[in-house]
């Protein structure tokens, strides 16, 4: 039950936050959006190693805190893979970096 709360949150706002941030990067701050994004990611990681043991009590802080990164880290950096690599090139780059993300 607990778990599927969390993602029910987590989607909710991560759809929230990415309507936010398709906006935000509209307006040219695409690369400061990416270091906020990377920025919340540690504040996640940080809150889940302080909380321990409570972390049930506070799944639905931690589903906005994570749908929130994800947005802001996501977004910017898919906009950077499809700005810098050409599209005959993607779906190789793509499966070869998936490849590589999925043995570490």
């Amino acid at each position: 039950m607990d778990i599927s709360i969390y993602n029910i949150f987590c989607y909710i706002i991560l759809a929230i936050s990415s309507m936010i941030v398709g906006y935000i990067i509209k307006n040219k701050w695409k690369m400061a959006t990416f270091r906020t994004g990377v920025i919340t990611n540690f504040i996640y990681i940080l809150a889940i190693i302080i909380l321990r043991e409570q972390v049930l009590n506070y799944l639905w802080l931690l589903a906005i805190l994570y749908g929130f990164s994800s947005s802001l880290y996501y977004l910017p950096f898919n906009l950077f893979i499809t700005n810098k690599i050409k599209n005959e090139n993607r779906t190789s780059y793509e499966t070869k970096r998936k490849m590589v993300s999925s043995r570490v």
